[in-house]
């Protein structure tokens, strides 16, 4: 590298970049001043239109306002110029006679009083037309309304039917259900019953055999045992009768609670 940069050429070539780089560094400077200078124009020529805008908008105010300034003046002198007429009685007198006059000259004749009249007549026909239309449009408004209630009113009834319906037919299925099952748990006791009977039945038979050995043994037991035993069928008789063949409900618990509890 050393042998290399001795060489004339190589050296030249260095020369002429190094020359390039210094000349480019100079140039840098003046391309920078170059863009400032290119954005404060373009600023102040921002700024200046802005300007310029600000005026016309100042000039279209002015001009509006001195517009209505001229309006409202123009307004004010035919104002002025109205009231001033006004304030002339004969003038205004005079107007109001002349067109009474006028008007009392026309009624006076026969056909603008017929015509006047047909006008009249033409206007109360139209008012009692009118007034007929009303009326009939009123009655079919209430004639639907009359139709709509009851309507409403018969669909209001075949609901509160159909609840009922349900409500009936709902009652009678759980009257029902309370009816199987009273009758079932009848026919429940009535069985206990029946068994409870058999049961009693077949005591008082054993019983009534051992008196009876007893009396022909001849305990010296004699009449009290025969006594009992006549009194003991008398209690179970009616309440065998209570029980068997009675329909459901009527049983066991139907005895009063002497003769149930004896």
């Amino acid at each position: 590298e050393c042998a290399a940069l001795r060489r004339p050429e190589v050296a030249a070539a260095i020369k002429v970049a190094e020359e390039a780089a210094k000349a480019k560094a100079a140039d840098e400077p003046a391309a920078t001043k170059a863009t400032e200078e290119a954005a404060k124009a373009k600023a102040a020529q921002a700024v200046a239109e802005a300007a310029a805008a600000k005026a016309a908008t100042a000039a279209k105010e002015a001009a509006v306002a001195k517009a209505a300034e001229e309006e409202a003046r123009a307004w004010y002198i035919k104002s002025a110029a109205a009231r001033a007429a006004l304030r002339l009685p004969e003038v205004a007198h005079r107007s109001w006679y002349v067109k009474s006059a006028a008007e009392r000259a026309a009624l006076r004749q026969p056909e603008v009083a017929a015509a006047t009249k047909a006008a009249e007549e033409a206007v109360k026909a139209k008012a009692a037309e009118d007034a007929a239309k009303a009326q009939a449009a009123e009655d079919e408004a209430a004639a639907k309304a009359a139709k709509a209630a009851e309507e409403a009113v018969a669909a209001k009834a075949a609901e509160v039917a159909a609840k009922a319906a349900a409500a009936t037919a709902a009652e009678e299925a759980a009257a029902a259900k309370v009816a199987e099952e009273e009758a079932n748990t009848w026919y429940l006791k009535s069985a206990a019953a029946r068994a409870a009977l058999r049961q009693r039945r077949e005591t008082q038979e054993t019983q009534d055999q051992q008196d009876q050995q007893q009396l022909a043994r001849g305990d010296g037991a004699g009449v009290g045992v025969v006594e009992a035993t006549r009194r003991r069928r008398r209690v179970a008789e009616p309440i065998s009768r209570s029980i068997v063949g009675q329909p459901a409900g009527v049983g066991f618990r139907a005895l009063p609670n002497a003769r149930r509890n004896r």
